[in-house]
């Protein structure tokens, strides 16, 4: 009996745990998803890291969907062009801000040897030379040095 339980047990928190997953996914953008993903599977994160993580994408979210909205209200009531755009400059701002913190956070979250990774195969420094075109630094000779 007590090892039917176990089991049972230890099912209904795999269930409890995937729809969890899923619900975060749900939230937050494909891109931010496929990253997510991308550093659970290059870094090995604990159940601990993973929730913090996930706690603060979600956080982020949260606020760059509450920036974006009032961007959009003052798109459809303001009517002076240049007091428009000097405030959605300042709201963009604002969400750069965020996207920093959550990186801040995202490497607080990280043990040395995680952060080592990370910036090697993740996230890449941006290059001191400035080169052009779209593409992966992580694979880039110039990005790379």
């Amino acid at each position: 009996m007590s090892k039917l339980q176990s089991k049972i047990n230890r099912f209904t928190l795999l269930l409890a745990l995937f729809a969890l997953s899923l619900s975060v996914s749900a939230q937050l953008s494909e891109k931010d998803s496929r990253f997510l993903s991308t550093v659970r599977d290059t870094l090995q994160l604990s159940t601990d890291q993973n929730s913090r993580l996930e706690r603060v994408y979600l956080d982020c979210q949260k606020e760059l969907d509450k920036l974006q909205n009032e961007v959009d209200s003052l798109e459809k009531f303001e009517e002076s062009e240049s007091l428009l755009n000097l405030k959605v400059n300042v709201l963009n701002q604002k969400k750069k801000d965020v996207k920093e913190q959550r990186e801040l956070d995202l490497r607080a979250i990280l043990t040395v040897e995680q952060k080592e990774i990370y910036d090697a195969k993740i996230k890449p420094q941006k290059p001191k030379v400035l080169h052009f075109g779209i593409h992966d630094r992580a694979k880039c000779n110039v990005c790379i040095k």
